[in-house]
């Protein structure tokens, strides 16, 4: 099969490599049909991760179906599409039982596929702890849902198109959908305007303001774009050097012409940057 390798710092290359076989009871063949290219990978190639083993197949987070399961193996069978945990976990150390699966003590635990284990940037990949490292996708549910969620963000459904051809707000909008998928109750985005035009910044705001009242999601919402915190949350915090300066209602604020700016500047120096 063919497999992206690390071979050492600054260097990847594409390999023939053998099909992975089960090698514990736990583990589970996938056959790879999607795999992602993360920071994480790139971290890899620059030299930046002192763990990661040279010789070995890169790709930490895909999606395929379970062609083989090993004897221990309990929660899934050949023929269910999964998605894989980026972390593999063994559920009985010290760190497992305590709920921080990524410092797993076992070999084949933490974040091991991609980095110290060979990973998913192949034709298939070897899961550890396949129980604990993979998620079921509903067949009938997968297709439905992802177009639902596409469109729900205002994006054309359009499953033949490469995500390297959207523009950056269109990005940012597949991007909000991977979270959505996962129904969470509590989203984070950092900069999610970044590098958008003026159009598409309104359109997602709107579309933020749109998911939190509909969802009741809870959004954190880091910016250093005060008009847009004001617009879109309901409670700010000023944080500078680590630590919380200031907590404050934004309903406080609305009989204030620059509320926000100028909480900001009694912390700050009076200055028009909000770096």
């Amino acid at each position: 099969m063919k497999a992206v390798v690390y071979k050492e710092k600054g260097v990847f290359s594409l390999e023939e490599r053998p099909v992975p076989v089960l090698q514990e009871p736990g583990d589970a063949i996938v056959k790879v049909t999607l795999c992602s290219i993360c920071s994480s990978d790139l971290h890899i190639r620059h030299g930046s991760v002192p763990r990661a083993v040279p010789g070995t197949i890169v790709g930490h987070e895909m999606v395929g179906e379970v062609v083989e399961a090993g004897s221990g193996v309990k929660k899934f069978r050949p023929g269910d599409r999964v998605s894989v945990n980026v972390e593999t976990f063994c559920g009985e150390c010290f760190y497992c039982r305590k709920g921080f699966v990524n410092n797993c003590t076992d070999a084949h635990g933490g974040w091991a596929l991609g980095c110290r284990i060979d990973g998913g940037q192949a034709e298939y990949v070897r899961v550890p702890f396949a129980d604990n490292g993979l998620n079921r996708i509903p067949e009938a549910n997968a297709r439905t849902k992802a177009e639902e969620l596409l469109e729900r963000v205002g994006l054309p459904v359009d499953t033949q198109k490469k995500a390297g051809k959207y523009s950056r707000g269109m990005r940012q909008r597949l991007g909000l959908a991977d979270v959505l998928i996962k129904q969470p109750e509590v989203i984070i985005l950092d900069e999610p305007t970044s590098g958008i035009d003026p159009a598409g910044v309104q359109e997602f705001m709107d579309l933020i303001r749109q998911l939190r009242e509909e969802n009741g999601l809870t959004v954190l919402f880091s910016s250093h774009h005060l008009d847009q915190v004001q617009q879109i949350c309901d409670r700010v915090g000023l944080f500078g050097g680590g630590k919380l300066l200031a907590e404050v209602n934004v309903n406080e604020l609305q009989n204030e012409e620059h509320g926000l700016e100028n909480m900001y500047n009694r912390y700050f120096g009076g200055g028009k940057s909000h770096e």
